[in-house]
């Protein structure tokens, strides 16, 4: 039977690879979030467009 503190290391191990893995997948769509900002604020200029 495993121990008490085992099961918790165990834990704890699992919960810091999803941290990890959800810090990796925020940096990947704040990137996506910073160039789609990018991209909506270039002034685009369209034939016939009065400004």
């Amino acid at each position: 039977m495993p121990s008490v503190i085992g099961l918790l290391e165990e834990r704890e191990r699992d919960a810091s690879r999803r941290v990890e893995v959800l810090r990796q997948e925020a940096d990947r769509v704040l990137a996506e979030l910073r160039e789609a900002e990018l991209s909506w604020s270039r002034p685009t200029w369209f034939p016939g467009w009065r400004t």
